[in-house]
Formats: C-alpha cells, structure tokens, sequence
C-alpha cells in the first residue's frame, strides 16, 4: 500500500478496518501452483533512521549535568554566582530544543 499524502487519521482507519475482519499481516501469492508467503516491510529513510537513533541517545541521557551543578554550587558557594537572566529567558522560551542546551 503506497500512503504518499494519504492523511494518517486514513491510514489508521484502513488498518483497524482489516485487523477488526482478521486479515492476516502476510500475503499469499500464488507462483506456478505454489504459494510463498510475503511479509510486509518498511524502509526508513537515513535521517529517520538518524532521528530514531538521535531520539534513542536523549532517551537515555542523564538529566542532570553533575559538572554544571558542580561549578554553580562552587560559586554559590563562594557568592560570586551571577546568573545571566537574558540568557535563561531565551532558553526557557526558545521553541528549538537544540538551542536549549
């Protein structure tokens, strides 16, 4: 099934339509008497395939930069913290995840 600028909310509805009424996920094609079991298959591009694998590394990333937390307690600590608060605005309100960190 080719779903090139088919609206997904269609594509949903076909597959729940054929899994409802037991339609098996392989194909039977009949070749010369015999028939050879086809599977359905998806290939991803290389940047979705980068993107699962970019989603994958921020999934598993620590939340927590020690070495960050680490230099801001040392100047806390020592009272010479000074917090740029242009900076943080722009990275609290910045819609592109990338330039947050």
């Amino acid at each position: 099934m080719k779903v090139t600028n088919t609206p997904p909310s269609e594509l949903i509805k076909a597959y729940q339509s054929h899994a409802s009424n037991g339609v098996e996920p392989t194909r039977h094609e009949a070749r010369a008497g015999t028939s050879t079991p086809l599977r359905d298959t998806v290939r991803m591009s290389e940047k979705a395939a980068l993107f699962q694998d970019i989603q994958k590394g921020v999934a598993s990333a620590s939340e927590v930069r020690p070495d960050k937390v680490q230099e801001a307690q040392r100047q806390l600590q020592a009272g010479n913290y000074q917090a740029d608060y242009t900076q943080v605005a722009d990275k609290l309100i910045h819609p592109d995840l990338s330039a947050r960190i």
